[in-house]
């Protein structure tokens, strides 16, 4: 499928950010976090291209990455990444917001490790 896309679609449509999302969260789940994250950074690339910068789905893609990078123990960038999330969400939702809460609470657990 994603094949197809990379063949028929503009470098930067949004059915290819998804199929790259998709095949990054598979590749996260087999453990394999080198393809996960470089699916994921096309994900990042195609959203900064075409979204807003205060989108929710731009925060979705800097929460994926902040993860991915904390997984590769890689501390400061999964610092950066998740305050991105937190900026946008709080620019979004009120506090006490789940998903902005939620977001707060993973840059703390990062915050903790780095």
């Amino acid at each position: 499928t994603l094949k197809i896309k990379e063949a028929v679609l503009d470098k930067n449509h949004p059915s290819l950010a998804t199929s790259y999302s998709n095949l990054s969260s598979i590749y996260k789940d087999l453990g394999q976090l080198e393809p996960a994250l470089e699916f994921q950074k096309k994900t990042l690339k195609i959203k900064e291209a075409v979204l807003d910068k205060n989108h929710p789905s731009l925060a979705t893609s800097y929460h994926n990455l902040s993860t991915l990078y904390l997984n590769m123990k890689q501390y400061s960038t999964a610092l950066e990444y998740a305050q991105k999330a937190v900026a946008i969400l709080q620019y979004l939702f009120p506090n006490g917001h789940p998903n902005l809460d939620k977001a707060k609470q993973n840059l703390e657990e990062i915050r903790k490790r780095a």
